[in-house]
């Protein structure tokens, strides 16, 4: 289903050109979804929902890479749904209904650095940009795998997530 204006990048074809319902995608399409649109893909384990100015690719091994917005998902008891984020965390759908985000967050660090028998050396504040992967489940279970070995589980009612792509502003760089 296509509602309102999503683009398909066809890998084998190396260009984009508008979403048609009934289109398939494979490894290496990327399907981007405009402001206001909506796209409900299906798949043997169940359906993804890419909501608006979303923009999600098809990785090796039919998992997802969501490159920005909000997917909604659908276990329909298949092989359990996969997506990857930016920073190669996983997220995994094993049964029930789970939103997934990625979006910027902005934030300030700042600290001292102290040694004994020394004075206090203050830095100065760095504003750094993170992107933040959040996963709601609504009902059922989801694995999330971490880049870096970070394993949780998250049931019904439950929210979960990680921080990913930390960079450090050019001021602070």
């Amino acid at each position: 289903e296509v509602v309102g204006r999503a683009d398909l990048y066809r890998a084998s074809e190396g260009r984009f050109r508008l979403l048609a319902a009934g289109d398939r995608i494979g490894p290496g399409d990327r399907v981007v979804v405009a402001g206001g649109g909506r796209v409900r893909l299906t798949a043997p384990g169940g359906a993804v929902v890419v909501e608006s100015n979303g923009a999600v690719g098809v990785a090796s091994g039919g998992r997802l890479a969501l490159e920005r917005g909000v997917l909604r998902l659908e276990a329909s008891g298949g092989p359990a749904l996969r997506v990857l984020d930016s920073g190669n965390d996983m997220v995994t759908l094993l049964r029930g209904r789970a939103t997934i985000g990625l979006c910027e967050v902005r934030g300030t660090v700042a600290g001292s650095f102290e040694t004994k028998g020394a004075g206090q050396a203050t830095p100065e504040a760095r504003e750094v940009t993170a992107q933040r992967l959040t996963v709601s489940v609504a009902d059922g279970d989801v694995d999330l795998d971490g880049s870096l070995g970070q394993r949780l589980r998250a049931t019904s009612g439950q929210e979960g997530g990680f921080e990913v792509n930390i960079r450090f502003d050019a001021a602070g760089a």
